[in-house]
Parts: structure tokens; C-alpha cells; sequence
């Protein structure tokens, strides 16, 4: 990935950069522990935005950011390299996120993958038990 990163910096620069967490979570595979398969992406998510971010690329995180101590740890983080975090968090009850999980799937494009709407449910798991 850092290898190809000087690659796609002039192209991102003027369009930003996008990462979303589903599709990386399900483009990794081969793990069994959905926790421990999210904090991969997260950190590997994190790692990309900073070096992006000190090089003046605008970039969005879709993590989920669960609890208040990990937006202010996005805010910090970009700090650190010299960029302004603007986090939007918007919370919803797991019965919408279901209802929007079977909508999004009856719509599904083509290059998306599905959720599975058990993991809905593991990932309420999982928010509760960092205090989110």
C-alpha cells in the first residue's frame, strides 16, 4: 500500500479520498473475529489517512467512531500532521441500522457487498463494550 501511495497522491489531491469500513472489512477476509478484523482496518485505515492527510490530501473516515474518546483521538491525530478534523457523528437505533442494512441490500449494486444483518447485531455488541 505504501508503495503505491506516491501513485495516487496527485490524483487524490484535488478529489479527496474516501474509506469505508464495510467494504474493507469484507475485502480482507480471513478472520473469524469480527473485533479483532475491525481494528485491522481501522488501524490500516488510520495509518493511510495520516501519511494523506500531511500531504494535504482531504480525506473521509467512515469508522463508525463508537465513542467520544476515539473522535478526539481522530482530532488529535490530525493535529499532530497539521490538519483540521471535522467529525460528523450521527447515532441511530440498531432497528434503523437494520432497516437501512435491508435496504441497502434490496438495492445492492453490483461492485458492494452485502451485510449480513448479524452483523449488525456484533457490531452493537461490539460499540457496547467500548462505551459507545
Amino acid at each position: 500500500l505504501r508503495a503505491a501511495l506516491p501513485n495516487v497522491l496527485l490524483a487524490l489531491k484535488e478529489k479527496g479520498t474516501r474509506h469505508d469500513l464495510i467494504d474493507a472489512v469484507f475485502s480482507l477476509g480471513n478472520e473469524d473475529d469480527l473485533v479483532r478484523l475491525v481494528a485491522r482496518v481501522e488501524a490500516l485505515q488510520w495509518d493511510l489517512a495520516r501519511d494523506l492527510l500531511a500531504r494535504g490530501v482531504s480525506v473521509t473516515l467512515e469508522t463508525g467512531f463508537w465513542t467520544r474518546a476515539e473522535r478526539n483521538a481522530c482530532r488529535a491525530g490530525a493535529a499532530a500532521v497539521g490538519a483540521r478534523a471535522i467529525v460528523h457523528f450521527c447515532d441511530a437505533p440498531v432497528e434503523e441500522l437494520m432497516r437501512r442494512v435491508a435496504a441497502r441490500n434490496a438495492a445492492l449494486p453490483a461492485d458492494s457487498s452485502r451485510v449480513r444483518p448479524e452483523y449488525i447485531a456484533e457490531w452493537a455488541a461490539v460499540r457496547a463494550a467500548r462505551g459507545g
